[in-house]
């Protein structure tokens, strides 16, 4: 009987490892695509390259803002300036001349730079250019380009504040929403659910405590960056200006270059402040690294702006 049991479970435990083989096999591997705002398409042109030399992206999700050459470009296969530059709550989107572009185009013309000398001088005599349908092919096999507007901006913020606790800023927002449009429902949502065929990374691309108006637009003013920024900015009125005079000669020259510069530093870096004298005297010359730094900053930038005047 002992030995009958035995043999039942060594059959069962095969029985298991072949069904685990199988649907290991029949399992499809989830792709994995790469959300980015782009302005003037240096992430873009980077991942295209990676695609190139085998990495595995299903799909570039490019976003843009109401400034949307790009998002047109992908659409039309016409690059052109539009008739105006809006301002907006993602102004390193606010880009008319994607200066990366041309990179991209590059293998767009499969390599061929006569022709992108051609496609560049069109598009600086008269403002636009029409690529070809087959070379637009080669780029649309991997990227996806979407304008996002100013509200699905702000909403996406507040909507990923509400759900996770975590402030983006404008910019991330932009490529946020593209990642939603791209896959067709939402990703900050409780009632967002994961796909089982497609993954998409949404980079963020700066620090909220950069762009306070958007992010107190979208959020309130108490939310706008975390505690450490909000405290150094409670800092501002207790801040002196301290101003730091180089007057060199540089030899051979006789070139004078007299570089006056203001740095505001947090009165806990003060060291000649009267607490931090006190503090010295106590626990010795701790602060003495803060005055090297900053007469080596000094006479650094003192030196570059006096070369550069020489010139």
């Amino acid at each position: 009987k002992k030995k009958k049991k035995k043999d039942r479970k060594k059959k069962e435990k095969k029985k298991k490892k072949k069904k685990t083989k199988k649907n290991k096999k029949n399992k499809k591997k989830k792709k994995v695509s790469i959300a980015v705002p782009t302005g003037a398409m240096g992430d873009a042109v980077a991942g295209f390259i990676a695609v190139q030399m085998g990495l595995p992206i299903h799909r570039l999700v490019l976003g843009t803002n109401c400034n949307d050459v790009i998002a047109r470009f992908f659409a039309t296969g016409v690059y052109g300036k539009a008739d105006e530059l809006k301002p907006t709550l993602s102004p390193a989107i606010d880009i008319q001349v994607p200066y990366n572009l041309e990179r991209l185009l590059y293998y767009m013309a499969n390599c061929d730079t006569a022709t992108v000398r051609r496609w560049m001088r069109e598009f600086d005599e008269s403002g636009r250019v029409a690529v070809p349908p087959a070379a637009m092919a080669r780029a649309n096999v991997v990227i996806r380009a979407h304008a996002v507007s100013e509200d699905e901006t702000l909403e996406i913020m507040r909507r990923c504040y509400r759900e996770h606790g975590y402030t983006i800023d404008p910019h991330t927002a932009v490529g946020c929403v593209a990642a939603e449009r791209h896959l067709g429902r939402a990703i900050f949502a409780s009632h967002a659910h994961e796909s089982n065929e497609e993954a998409v990374v949404c980079l963020a691309t700066a620090h909220p405590g950069k762009f306070r108006a958007a992010v107190c637009e979208a959020l309130g003013e108490e939310k706008y960056v975390p505690a450490p920024l909000r405290d150094l900015e409670a800092l501002a009125a207790e801040r002196g200006t301290f101003e730091t005079r180089v007057d060199l000669d540089l030899a051979g020259g006789g070139h004078r270059a007299l570089v006056a510069f203001e740095t505001r530093l947090r009165r806990d870096l003060l060291t000649g402040a009267a607490t931090e004298k006190k503090k010295k005297k106590k626990n010795g010359n701790k602060g003495g690294w803060v005055y090297g730094a900053a007469a080596a900053a000094a006479a650094g930038v003192a030196v570059l702006l006096a070369f550069r005047a020489r010139r």
